[in-house]
């Protein structure tokens, strides 16, 4: 049996609106249905004539049949005092708003970008979400490639040129995202001819799965010395016979050859 009330006197709470109150209010009227306009139970009218209305309790009281402490509640609507009786399940505490002390950022500057530069590809991209989120500006080219492809933000290593080829190149040996990798290529491509040298490494690497972007872009802005490479992965290349013809031939036409 319910003894203690859950609100004092003097206290101020509000009318409970919405749902809830129509839930709790329906359980009610399924057991007592006689009360449908008893003034105990809050109904739709209430909630508009009480919205959001502070209830000073002025008298609380025990219902023994519902086992539920009531109240009589002072209100003031349009500069006048009225008093009402509300069950307790009805009515919802004040609600205290606090200062929230604003606090300092959780990791430093310093503290994101040095983990960008020696972090694991994981602490890379969460310390570069974290930067991200204040508008951060890389203070060095190096720190500048890492943020970026962390970020998936392949355009932006084209300002840092042949320092973004091998952390890019890392960066495609983990990478698991499939709609990413020809992005990357692409981004291989735009740096031009200093990729060269790290995308024939990847002939190296046997059935390399991406190899059919390396045909492409090697054809595109590859040296004389591509000529050699593809010709030997002609002999042993079966599966993009097709993709090495045409890199062989603009290699040659460009190289005069």
């Amino acid at each position: 049996m319910t003894t203690n009330p859950k609100y004092n006197v003097g206290e101020i709470v509000y009318l409970r609106l919405g749902t809830s109150l129509e839930n709790a209010r329906n359980k009610y009227l399924r057991l007592f249905p006689k009360f449908l306009k008893h003034p105990l139970y809050a109904g739709y009218s209430d909630q508009i004539v009480l919205r959001m209305k502070p209830l000073k309790i002025l008298k609380i009281s025990y219902w023994l049949d519902l086992d539920q402490h009531f109240y009589d509640l002072q209100v003031e609507v349009y500069g006048q005092f009225f008093t009402i009786r509300k069950l307790e399940e009805f009515l919802v505490p004040l609600i205290q708003s606090e200062i929230v002390r604003t606090t300092k950022p959780l990791y430093s500057i310093e503290y994101c970008e040095d983990k960008l530069i020696n972090g694991d590809h994981n602490e890379r991209l969460k310390f570069a979400q974290v930067l991200e989120k204040t508008n951060y500006q890389p203070t060095t080219a190096e720190v500048g490639v890492r943020y970026y492809i962390s970020l998936s933000k392949f355009d932006k290593l084209l300002q840092y040129g042949e320092i973004s080829v091998m952390p890019l190149l890392e960066y495609l040996f983990i990478c698991a995202d499939t709609d990413k990798i020809p992005y990357i290529f692409y981004t291989f491509k735009q740096l031009g001819v200093t990729s060269e040298i790290p995308l024939l490494h990847l002939f190296t690497i046997p059935e390399y799965e991406h190899r059919q972007y390396i045909y492409d872009i090697l054809g595109d802005i590859g040296t004389k010395n591509c000529i050699e490479y593809f010709e030997i992965m002609k002999r042993q290349d079966n599966e993009y016979q097709d993709r090495i013809n045409e890199g062989l031939e603009k290699l040659r036409n460009r190289h005069n050859e």
